[in-house]
């Protein structure tokens, strides 16, 4: 068995400009007129021609670009592969999304919100597709849930529709069932080039996303290789963190005294942990965890 690869600084940068293999995947209007027609069985009419890509990836900087955004006639579908739903803040990037793309639809179409004629926009529909393993049923996460007053109606709600193992041997399911054997490689062979391949071997052979996986199986692997779990760049950040803080715990021991310094180190360590992993789009609930951060500190670094 090999070894796993080493996570250094070079990987997490390629991390956060990086397609995954989602987005290489439902760029191809063949794969996304299927996942499409998965949402939408009751549309027979709409075809390749009718949709229209819609660029997400420069609204949040510091994520990968796995999301989707695009355009099929009259509807605007928001879609996010995510391996974690509890991260709240999800239903927050879906509404800084929705924001853009419509600025960009009234540029594009030369519309002008000051006119007397009303102006009609694409129906939005938002969707996470979730490929970690806690199956809980499909559900929902709502925009209101992240509000400090929860009484009453929202005037400003959004609703995003959580896709898990429904969708049987459709597209969205051969795309969580590719997620579901990669985790499990992982699982034995670390974040490897073995794990990749046998991966695609495995698809393949159970004809899960077999044609795009034969047809891109180069640019696959070249996808994969820079790509590491969230527990994985996790860790990094926090053996990282913690080398530092001990420095700077060192030093502030001899400042103020060792047990004042270990103290201020072991705070600097946690808060800069939280910090670096936010701007890498790690949920806040597992920074909770992987910090013993509470969420209202949390929240002061967005």
């Amino acid at each position: 068995m090999e070894k796993k690869n080493k996570i250094n600084k070079k990987d997490i940068i390629n991390r956060k400009t990086k397609d995954t293999v989602f987005t290489d995947l439902f760029r191809n209007k063949k794969y996304l007129l299927q996942l499409y027609q998965d949402l939408h069985p009751e549309d027979l009419d709409t075809r390749q021609e009718d949709l229209q890509i819609i660029t997400l990836e420069n609204i949040l900087v510091h994520s990968m670009y796995n999301d989707l955004g695009f355009i099929a006639k009259d509807k605007l579908l928001i879609l996010v592969e995510a391996q974690s739903t509890q991260s709240v803040n999800i239903a927050l990037r879906m509404l800084l999304y929705l924001s853009q793309t419509v600025k960009d639809y009234l540029q594009e179409n030369r519309l002008n919100v000051h006119s007397k004629k009303q102006i009609i926009l694409p129906t939005p529909e938002f969707y996470v597709i979730y490929t970690g393993e806690d199956k809980k049923g499909n559900r929902t996460i709502k925009l209101s849930d992240t509000y400090k007053e929860k009484q009453g109606l929202p005037q400003l709600e959004l609703t995003i529709n959580i896709i898990e193992t429904s969708y049987q041997h459709k597209i969205i399911w051969q795309y969580i069932e590719f997620c579901r054997i990669l985790n499990e490689q992982a699982k034995k062979y670390g974040y490897t080039k073995e794990m990749i391949e046998e991966t695609i071997k495995i698809c393949t052979d159970e004809d899960i996303l077999k044609e795009y996986l034969s047809k891109r199986k180069k640019e696959v692997m070249s996808i994969m290789s820079t790509l590491f779990s969230q527990e994985e760049v996790t860790k990094f950040v926090i053996e990282e963190e913690r080398e530092e803080a001990k420095k700077e715990g060192k030093e502030e021991g001899r400042k103020e005294g060792m047990q004042k310094g270990i103290q201020k180190g072991m705070q600097k360590e946690r808060v800069g942990i939280a910090q670096r992993l936010l701007k890498l789009n790690i949920s806040i609930d597992d920074i909770i965890k992987a910090t013993g951060l509470d969420k209202e500190t949390i929240n002061t670094l967005l």
